[in-house]
């Protein structure tokens, strides 16, 4: 698929696994990154629409990045991936605009189901507005 995707986890096994995954899936365009903040200023610099990101990490936790991507860009849909997942972090990360939650250790079918339904909705979107447009 012709979505960008970024991945942003500080564990690089998680980054390599979930780039396996997502390209596997058949997503050709996806970049992992460690760092939040860095991944913060690539958002600035080009049109992710989707985003994994973990939620408890160094520098810059997950919700704060998730915050910070969605002033940036409204409509990305933003997939929170946790080892940690308890009700209060989900019930907060959507309220904050993460359109779905995965818990780690999570199956490859059950990761690529909820980023493909991300990319089916950016297509939808992409249709109303340029038939609506």
């Amino acid at each position: 698929m012709d979505i960008k995707v970024l991945v942003v986890d500080d564990e690089e096994a998680i980054l390599n696994l979930l780039r396996k995954y997502l390209e596997k899936a058949g997503f050709t365009h996806v970049i992992t990154m460690n760092d939040p903040e860095k991944a913060l200023e690539l958002m600035q610099k080009e049109l992710y629409k989707i985003v994994l990101l973990d939620i408890n990490m160094p520098k810059m936790d997950g919700i704060e990045l998730l915050e910070k991507i969605k002033e940036i860009n409204p409509l990305c849909n933003i997939i929170m991936v946790t080892a940690y997942s308890d009700m209060n972090n989900v019930v907060d990360c959507i309220a904050r605009g993460a359109v779905d939650f995965i818990a780690k250790p999570f199956k490859m079918k059950e990761l690529t189901d909820i980023v493909n339904d991300a990319a089916k909705r950016i297509e939808r979107w992409k249709d109303v507005i340029i038939n609506n447009g």
